[in-house]
């Protein structure tokens, strides 16, 4: 349902999406070491993205952490307007709406990296997804979880290398 809905968002609205891989995202947090601060850097850069398409007075953003972040992240366009953050704003449509395209292009880029390493990534973190990482690093390496993986979640730390596989990156 999310891809079918996304499909009409785009249609009907104004938007703007940070897509930020595996790679580039683990880069950023080694530096950062903060996902709130990564975080509020991307609903700032979509935010401005936006008001490119669209000018408006108002935003709302879900508070995931402390409301200063994303204000401290505003770029100039974003500087101009009140933004308002509060913790389940997807009740509002437009944060609801921003969610599915998010959770969408979340769906599309494990198809993407599914076809690319010829195998299933799961979401979420479950058996079946320990199980998945297990296959991965058997077959790549544990260096190559770079490419498919946020290396500072649970899951990676619990992963062992295979000493009879080399390790290979296929990006």
């Amino acid at each position: 349902k999310i891809v079918r809905i996304a499909v009409e968002i785009k249609k009907l609205c104004p938007h703007s999406l940070v897509i930020m891989g595996n790679k580039s995202y683990n880069e950023v947090y080694e530096r950062m070491q903060n996902l709130n601060h990564i975080l509020a850097w991307a609903h700032a850069r979509v935010l401005e993205n936006t008001l490119e398409q669209v000018p408006c007075k108002y935003a709302l953003s879900d508070q995931f952490g402390n409301a200063q972040l994303i204000n401290n992240a505003l770029m100039p366009k974003g500087k101009n307007i009140i933004l308002m953050q509060r913790p389940k704003a997807e009740s509002n449509i437009a944060v609801a709406a921003a969610s599915i395209l998010a959770r969408d292009a979340f769906i599309e880029n494990l198809k993407k990296m599914g076809e690319a390493f010829s195998m299933e990534f799961p979401k979420g973190c479950s058996p079946k997804t320990m199980s998945a990482a297990e296959t991965f690093v058997e077959k790549y390496g544990k260096d190559s979880l770079l490419y498919v993986a946020k290396l500072h979640f649970n899951l990676t730390d619990k992963l062992k290398d295979n000493p009879d596989k080399p390790e290979k990156n296929n990006n």
